[in-house]
């Protein structure tokens, strides 16, 4: 998988935006563990190139 975060100009309607990729997580519930390994590097792999998660629970990280 991979998520695009090149976009250096970015307008709607003459707007500018500042785009944020974002990530939707779609399994169970289980996955918002705390404990969960693969979240965790889900997580930091965010972190590191700056997108967004948005877990099953609703939450976003």
């Amino acid at each position: 998988m991979m998520i695009f975060t090149n976009f250096k100009d970015v307008s709607v309607d003459g707007k500018k935006l500042n785009p944020v990729p974002v990530l939707k997580l779609t399994t169970g519930n289980d996955v918002c563990s705390p404990s969960n390994t693969v979240l965790q590097n889900v997580i930091k792999e965010a972190k590191a190139n700056h997108f967004k998660l948005i877990l099953p629970d609703g939450s976003i990280i």
